[in-house]
């Protein structure tokens, strides 16, 4: 089943992509193009600066980890970014696989998922602390937090606020008025 999805207002997302970095102003004054893989981590870093994990989710010290799953090069964009413009946070990126090191993530970003691996994913952080991200379609309705997706050269996001409160993340406001908000469907594993 597809999502309707609300757009980001341009100017929001120009905003969000010119503060990290990402979305480039050449000498003309114009935006620079940006990749899709770009975009994401974009949208990924904005995540977790729009949200908070509950104090037992890292110990003091402990670095903030993105894990990504079937994408390089948004796990290679997420390096980028935070090495052009370091966080007082300590943050990292790790390439992992569904079944092994999702546990570890505060962020996990799948894609090229399908349900079954959906759903593999959401049971195995279920209770944990995790921001889950797949751009699958339903993926935000069938138990994750976020799904991006891409329709008409456009990136929209949604978000599952249950997901979310299971997961014991607390979403800002500003983060919660610039998505779709969607609800579980009913058969979907929680």
């Amino acid at each position: 089943m597809a999502v309707l999805l609300r757009r980001v207002p341009v100017r929001v997302l120009a905003s969000w992509l010119l503060a990290l970095g990402v979305l480039g102003v050449g000498r003309d004054g114009a935006a620079q193009q940006v990749s899709a893989a770009e975009l994401k981590a974009a949208f990924l870093i904005n995540f977790a600066r729009f949200a908070d994990w509950p104090a037992d989710a890292r110990a003091d010290g402990d670095p903030f980890q993105f894990c990504v799953v079937g994408d390089r090069g948004v796990a290679a964009a997420l390096e980028q970014t935070i090495r052009v413009h370091p966080s007082p946070l300590s943050m990292r990126v790790a390439v992992v696989k569904i079944d092994a090191g999702v546990t570890h993530c505060h962020l996990l970003y799948a894609s090229g998922i399908d349900g079954r691996q959906a759903a593999q994913l959401t049971e195995i952080v279920k209770g944990l602390p995790v921001f889950t991200v797949a751009d699958s379609d339903g993926f935000a309705e069938h138990g994750g937090v976020a799904q991006l997706i891409e329709e008409r050269g456009r990136m929209r996001f949604a978000i599952n606020a249950a997901a979310a409160q299971r997961s014991r993340l607390a979403l800002n406001a500003r983060l919660l008025s610039l998505a779709t908000l969607v609800k579980d469907v009913p058969d979907a594993t929680r």
